[in-house]
């Protein structure tokens, strides 16, 4: 707030929002304001500093993946902030992240910065380099669902989906036994949907002490391409043992 320039447009910000000075929100904006980008505080306009505070303030009670993007007004270039939450933010999840930005904007990352503190979310910047003239190849709001869709934890939605279509006793139950059984191989190659099918197939199984099989297609695949899983209680069964 040394800074006159910078100073007016914090005075103004915390006006328009009507928050009492000595306020825990006013106190709250002003150590947002406080923390943001030198550059951002600068170089964006009042608006756009005023709808990005309030959006940070936000996440302080529902902590999830948010973007805020600063286009430069010549179009050489876009600053974003992205925020997540601390205990999902990792060098992959950023590479991941930058992958997105790149794309969404048809641009290239020319550099990142990165903000972990002991607040519950970290922050990271990237600068992305565009063509001037040329419109985004996505929309902010569809890079910003690629980003959130990138943070999700795929243990959390496997419960999540286990209880929706479970009720609440059975899923909980069901995830109990079945929440670690799924190693990353799996998880990288599946999604909660097949998760929570396979969970059915397997109970199955345990109950019976059979052979459960599930056919099935993958989208896009060849009219000549079938799959199927197999559900054994005891060891692996080879493939050779089972077909004719």
């Amino acid at each position: 707030r040394g800074i006159p320039l910078v100073r007016r447009k914090v005075d103004n910000i915390v006006d328009r929002t009507g928050f009492p000075p000595q306020s825990h929100n006013a106190k709250a904006l002003l150590n947002i304001l406080e923390n943001l980008p030198r550059n951002e505080l600068l170089q964006i306009g009042e608006d756009a500093l005023l709808a990005t505070s309030l959006g940070v303030l936000r996440l302080q009670e529902r902590q999830r993946i948010k973007l805020f993007a600063h286009p430069d007004p010549y179009g050489h270039y876009v600053s974003c902030l992205v925020y997540a939450p601390r205990d999902r933010y990792g060098t992959e999840l950023r590479e991941i992240m930058q992958e997105i930005i790149e794309d969404g904007f048809g641009g290239v990352v020319t550099a990142y910065y990165t903000q972990l503190t002991d607040h519950p979310l970290a922050r990271v910047q990237f600068i992305v380099k565009t063509e001037p003239g040329v419109a985004a190849p996505r929309s902010i709001e569809e890079i910003e669902n690629r980003l959130v869709q990138a943070g999700r934890d795929w243990g959390d939605d496997f419960r999540h989906h286990l209880v929706q279509h479970h009720g609440e006793e059975r899923g909980l139950i069901l995830h109990r036994s079945h929440g670690e059984a799924f190693p990353p191989a799996y998880r990288e190659q599946f999604d909660v949907v097949d998760a929570v099918a396979d969970v059915a197939q397997v109970e199955v199984a345990l109950e019976t002490d059979s052979i459960g099989m599930h056919l099935y297609r993958v989208p896009d695949s060849r009219d000549d391409e079938i799959r199927f899983k197999l559900y054994h209680r005891h060891s692996p069964l080879p493939l050779s043992d089972v077909l004719p």
